[in-house]
């Protein structure tokens, strides 16, 4: 291979959408990735670990970025408001020094957004979000609670980006808040089983370098399957009533609604524990496998043994079917770590040809023609007949089409080694 000039690398590296305007260490480091990456295209001449993983400290929520030798951590999965706190908060608060430390004792701290001189019980302990919360403002997880009627948009519950609002400062104010104390909480709560270190999708990915993201993005699934425990906050739900309770939230929680969180249930190795609205437990995957299972149609011995390989591709895209995400782009690449496929993130594309170039991926590594098992979703006019679409291909267009897949086994055509008998040219699929 020739070797590449330099101007070539920071071209190549600028075209990666990694700020070099602001230099820092970590930028530095990432520099150093991307030479690396653009100079040894395969992973085998690479010496060292080029992911760069961004853990949050339980106790001093400062940010600390791995290369190699992750410590074990834990990781939250939760769904989005309308604000989040990201990496940049996060920094930020780093950069200003402020007292945002978090420990089991009682804490005068003030959070911010939040202008009351509330009073910290004494005997609060580690398992309540910091704050007193009987008298604090109304949060995003109130309202959840009491407004069951209203339905969220998808802006609201984004869990890979940003949402644009225009709210007003005090809505705004009240949602960091909120944003805040969940930070917090989970610090908190992962603290009580001795976490030093926990991951968190909103603050832990810095979103202002796509190379950055496009890597989390395709580790994603990898990085829930590792972690030592995985910590699932339920805004909208009370501990109070049992999950079999007819009467119970937990099984309308918009949590099993969004399209990361399919993943997000299905990787980790270890032990998954649902909290409510005020971090109280209310089970854990294994507990609660029969509830989780009527809910989302994932097979009971799936949430058992954790075994992907025993379910076709038509069962794991009717497992997303109807999930929502804010960017329709994520409906397909929420669905990466699932057949263990890594493409890039292209957004703008669109939903639908992100989700065919996802399938294209997987027919690449897979003979599993139940790929093929799904159905057109017919729209109709003011009379009922059925209104006649534009021809369609092999391919299915979302995770919709395959709804009624659920129960397509695995088909194999019998070639050697196991290798796929599918293949794609500019002539289409032979």
């Amino acid at each position: 291979m020739a070797p590449l000039s330099i101007m070539q690398i920071l071209t190549a590296y600028e075209l990666r959408n990694i700020s070099t305007s602001r230099v820092r260490i970590d930028d530095i480091s990432k520099l150093h990735v991307e030479i690396a990456r653009l100079c040894f295209p395969s992973p085998s001449k690479l010496q060292f670990d080029i992911f760069i993983m961004y853990l949050l400290n339980t106790r001093t929520l400062t940010l600390k970025s791995f290369y190699t030798k992750i410590p074990r951590y834990a990781i939250l999965s939760h769904t989005w408001g309308k604000k989040e706190v990201t990496f940049q908060d996060i920094q930020h608060q780093d950069k200003e020094k402020s007292d945002r430390k978090v420990s089991g004792e009682r804490s005068d701290r003030e959070v911010p957004g939040d202008k009351s001189d509330r009073e910290v019980p004494e005997d609060e302990s580690d398992k309540e979000v910091p704050g007193d919360e009987s008298n604090r403002k109304m949060s995003r997880d109130d309202i959840d609670m009491e407004d069951s009627g209203s339905e969220d948009s998808d802006s609201e519950d984004s869990d890979m980006e940003d949402s644009d609002s225009e709210d007003s400062g005090t809505d705004d104010g009240r949602e960091l808040e909120a944003a805040w104390r969940k930070i917090e909480g989970a610090c908190a709560q992962a603290r009580k089983y001795d976490w030093e270190w926990i991951w968190i999708d909103s603050c832990c990915i810095d979103k202002s370098s796509s190379a950055e993201l496009s890597e989390n993005i395709n580790s994603m699934y990898q990085l829930y399957e590792n972690a030592g425990v995985c910590y699932v906050y339920l805004s909208d739900v009370s501990s109070k009533k049992d999950p079999r309770d007819p009467r119970s939230r937990f099984p309308k929680s918009k949590w099993f609604t969004r399209g990361w969180t399919l993943q997000e249930l299905i990787a980790p190795s270890a032990s998954v524990v649902f909290l409510d609205h005020l971090w109280e437990e209310i089970g854990t995957r294994y507990t609660l496998r029969d509830v989780i299972s009527a809910i989302t149609s994932i097979p009971v011995q799936l949430l058992e043994d954790g075994d992907l390989t025993k379910y076709s591709i038509a069962q794991k895209m009717s497992w997303a079917a109807f999930r929502k995400t804010t960017r329709p782009e994520d409906r397909a690449y929420s669905l990466m770590g699932l057949f263990d496929i890594c493409m890039p993130p292209i957004y703008g594309e669109g939903g639908a040809k992100a989700f065919m170039r996802l399938q294209q991926e997987i027919i690449k590594t897979s003979d599993d023609r139940s790929i093929f098992a799904w159905v057109a979703v017919c729209e109709r006019d003011e009379d009922g007949e059925v209104v006649e679409r534009e021809p369609r291909g092999l391919l299915a267009r979302s995770p919709d089409e395959f709804k009624g897949s659920g129960r397509v086994g695995i088909s194999m055509a019998k070639f050697p080694y196991n290798t796929s008998s599918f293949s794609f040219n500019n002539n289409g699929l032979h």
